[in-house]
């Protein structure tokens, strides 16, 4: 990653956990990819997608698109 992109980059503040990663699609909206799980100084860390609902399959939780 060039240098002026990591200048620019947002790293996660306390309190950020478990917020919402979406992506844009060419539909001009936005489709869920993952959740935020933690960060440190330069770094967020993120639980995508398939991750999770292969959790909440293990817990005999089904997730639906709202």
């Amino acid at each position: 990653m060039p240098a002026l992109q990591w200048a620019l980059i947002t790293v996660p503040q306390p309190g950020d956990s478990g917020a919402w990663i979406c992506v844009p699609t060419k539909a001009n909206s936005a489709d869920f990819a993952g959740m935020l799980i933690g960060g440190d100084l330069l770094m967020g860390y993120a639980m995508f997608t398939d991750a999770i609902g292969i959790a909440a399959r293990s817990q005999n939780l089904n997730l639906l698109p709202i």
